[in-house]
C-alpha cells in the first residue's frame, strides 16, 4: 500500500483522515413489561472520567575549558543539569438517579450513542531502505457522547 520507500524510519499512509462517524454501544439496560400494570425501575447511573497530562524535560549546559578564561563563577566550572516536569490531573464524576415506568406491553432500553472522529491507515518501518515491519492502525477519538433510552411497543 505505501509505495515509496524510506531511507530510515516509519512511512504512514493514512485512508481516512479525522472522518465524522457516529457510534452506538451495546444496550446498557433492557426492561420488558408483558403485564398489565406498569413496573417502576429505579436506576443509579454513574460514570468517571480522568484525563492526565504529564510532560517532562532534562538537558545540560556543558563549558569546556581549553584555554584562558571561560569558566562559570562559583564553581559551575563543567556542566549545569536542568529538569522540569510537569502533571496535571482532571477527574469528572457524574451521577443520575433516574426513575423509569415501564409501561403495560412495551420495553424499555437504554444504551450510548455519540459522535467521533475516525482515522485509519497503512503503516511500514524502513531501515537502510529495506522494509522490517509492515502494519495497519486505526484509531476512534470520542467528541461527544450521551445516553438515550427509548420506549417502544411490544
Amino acid at each position: 500500500m505505501i509505495k515509496k520507500k524510506k531511507f530510515f524510519g516509519w512511512n504512514i499512509n493514512k485512508i481516512n483522515d479525522n472522518v465524522r462517524a457516529t457510534f452506538i454501544t451495546d444496550l446498557l439496560f433492557s426492561y420488558k413489561n408483558d403485564g398489565t400494570t406498569p413496573i417502576t425501575y429505579k436506576l443509579n447511573v454513574a460514570s468517571e472520567t480522568t484525563t492526565k497530562t504529564s510532560v517532562s524535560t532534562t538537558g545540560s549546559v556543558g563549558v569546556s575549558t581549553t584555554a584562558g578564561n571561560k569558566e562559570f563563577k562559583q564553581g559551575l566550572n563543567e556542566e549545569l543539569k536542568i529538569s522540569g516536569d510537569y502533571s496535571k490531573i482532571e477527574l469528572v464524576k457524574e451521577q443520575e438517579n433516574l426513575e423509569i415506568v415501564v409501561d403495560p406491553h412495551t420495553v424499555v432500553i437504554g444504551y450510548i450513542q455519540g459522535e467521533g472522529r475516525y482515522t485509519n491507515g497503512t503503516c511500514s518501518y524502513y531501515a537502510f531502505f529495506f522494509e522490517q515491519q509492515v502494519g495497519w492502525f486505526e484509531y476512534f477519538t470520542i467528541t461527544s457522547s450521551y445516553m438515550r433510552i427509548e420506549k417502544l411497543a411490544i
